[in-house]
């Protein structure tokens, strides 16, 4: 009598499926080695959250990956100012009468 293991249609493997899943595993293994390489250049204000990031990139692998771009980078000044930046321009194309209000209040008060 021999036995055989049933395997459910979602866990058998074709050649599309395995080609896809080598690819997903490509891409998340580059995603975890350029994390780790950018957060290694990466300057801080202070030493104790690179390391600690660095830590949960090395120890939880491509899950510290998605923790670092989801909380991490957010506190990146150089973003922040980026993103402010943006979100200042986008405000003044909206509203350009806005602009032009304080560009007539700053003449004003350098006018007195």
């Amino acid at each position: 009598m021999q036995f055989q293991l049933h395997i459910p249609f979602f866990f058998r493997l074709t050649e599309e499926t395995g080609s896809f899943l080598w690819a997903v595993s490509l891409a998340i293994a580059l995603a975890w080695i350029w994390s780790i390489i950018y957060l290694a250049n990466k300057k801080f204000d202070d030493s104790i959250r690179k390391v600690c990031w660095l830590l949960i990139l090395l120890f939880l692998g491509p899950l510290g990956t998605l923790l670092y771009f989801c909380f991490g980078r957010e506190a990146d000044p150089e973003i922040i100012k980026k993103k402010e930046e943006r979100e200042f321009e986008r405000f003044f194309q909206v509203h350009p009468e806005c602009k032009s209000a304080d560009e007539s209040k700053s003449k004003s008060s350098n006018g007195k």
